[in-house]
C-alpha cells in the first residue's frame, strides 16, 4: 500500500511502463492481501472465544446485511446505465454479495443443521448460480434463466424469514418490525425477479403496447431491487445489534473479533475502489466514496479498540498490521 501511494506521485504515474501501473496494481494486490488477513484473523479470533454461538449468529446477521448493501451499490451502478460498459465488474459486486448471502446458511448448517437453515442455504447458492448466468450477456436463455433461477432463490429466503416471523415467542414490537422487514424485503426481490424476466420488462414494458404502464413494468424489476436491498440491509443489521445487544458474555471476549472485523471490510472496500479506479469506471465519485469508507474503517477499528480498553480498563491485545 505504502509503494502503491509512491507509485501515484505524479511523476512516477505519468512515466512510461512499467512505473506508470506501479501505484495501481501495488493497491490492488496490497488491499487484497490485507482483506484475506484480516479476514483470517478474524476467524482465528472467533475460534479462540468462548462466546462462538453467541457471535457466529452475530456475524451470520452482519454477513446478509452487507450482502444486502453490495446488491444495492450493484444495482445502483446497473440503474445509471454503467452495465453497458462495466457488466462484468457490476456481476463481481453482485457475485460477492452472493457468496455473503449464504455464507450465514452455510455456517449454521454446519453448526446447528435445521431444513430451514438448509433452504436458505440453497436460496444463496442459486443466487450465486444466477449471477454466474449474468456472466453470459451474449447467451439468449441468459435473462430468462437468470432471473428464473433468482426467483427461486428468492421463494426460499421469503420462505425462511416468514418461517421465523410466524414462529416468534411473544415477541416485542421491536422484535415484529424487525422480522416483519425481512420478509418484505425479500418479497420486494421476488417481485424484481419477476421483473426482470423478458416478458414482464421487454414486453409488457413497451410504452407502445402500454402506455404509462409500460414504463411501469421496465422499471419494476430494478426498483425492486434497489428499494428491497436497504429495507434487506436495514433489518439484517437491526438484527445484528439486537443479538450484540443481548449477548450474556462479556464484550471484552469479542471486541479483537470486531477490531479484526471493521479493518478487514475497510480493507475490502479499499480493493473494491480500486478495482473500479483500474478499469476507468465513472462516474469519478464511486472510487472516491469506496476509498473513502475504506479508510474510515481502517482507522475506526484501532480507535474501536481503544475506547473498549478505556471503558473496560482492561489491556486489548490485537495486531492490526
Amino acid at each position: 500500500m505504502v509503494v502503491g501511494g509512491i507509485g501515484h506521485i505524479p511523476e512516477i504515474e505519468t512515466a512510461s511502463a512499467p512505473w506508470n501501473g506501479l501505484g495501481m496494481d501495488c493497491w490492488l494486490a496490497g488491499s487484497m492481501c490485507l482483506t484475506v488477513s484480516q479476514f483470517w484473523k478474524a476467524y482465528r479470533a472467533i475460534k479462540t472465544q468462548t462466546c462462538f454461538d453467541e457471535f457466529g449468529a452475530f456475524l451470520v446477521e452482519i454477513s446478509a446485511g452487507t450482502g444486502a448493501w453490495l446488491f444495492y451499490v450493484g444495482c445502483v451502478m446497473y440503474d445509471s446505465r454503467m452495465i453497458d460498459d462495466f457488466a462484468i465488474q457490476i456481476n463481481h459486486v453482485w457475485l460477492i454479495g452472493c457468496l455473503l448471502f449464504t455464507a450465514g446458511p452455510l455456517y449454521l448448517i454446519m453448526t446447528h443443521f435445521t431444513w430451514p437453515y438448509f433452504i436458505a442455504f440453497l436460496g444463496g447458492m442459486l443466487f450465486i448460480l444466477g449471477t454466474i448466468v449474468e456472466y453470459f450477456t451474449t447467451w439468449r436463455w441468459e435473462p430468462l434463466l437468470g432471473a428464473s433461477i433468482y426467483l427461486v432463490g428468492c421463494l426460499g429466503f421469503t420462505y425462511v424469514d416468514g418461517l421465523e416471523f410466524c414462529t416468534i415467542p411473544s415477541p416485542s414490537l421491536a422484535v415484529w418490525l424487525n422480522a416483519a422487514m425481512s420478509v418484505i424485503g425479500d418479497l420486494m426481490y421476488t417481485v424484481g425477479c419477476i421483473g426482470f424476466l423478458p416478458i414482464v420488462k421487454h414486453e409488457w414494458g413497451n410504452e407502445n403496447s402500454l402506455g404509462w404502464g409500460g414504463q411501469f413494468f421496465s422499471r419494476l424489476g430494478i426498483e425492486c431491487f434497489i428499494q428491497g436491498s436497504i429495507v434487506i440491509g436495514v433489518a439484517q443489521y437491526w438484527k445484528a445489534w439486537r443479538l450484540q445487544s443481548e449477548m450474556t458474555t462479556d464484550r471484552l471476549e469479542y471486541t479483537s473479533v470486531m477490531g479484526e472485523l471493521i479493518a478487514a471490510f475497510g480493507a475490502a472496500l479499499i480493493f473494491s475502489g480500486a478495482q473500479f479506479y483500474d478499469a476507468n469506471m465513472v462516474p469519478i465519485w464511486w472510487h472516491h466514496i469506496f476509498f473513502m469508507l475504506g479508510c474510515m474503517m481502517l482507522t475506526a477499528a484501532p480507535m474501536y479498540l481503544a475506547f473498549s480498553e478505556v471503558v473496560k480498563g482492561d489491556r486489548v491485545v490485537v495486531s492490526m498490521h
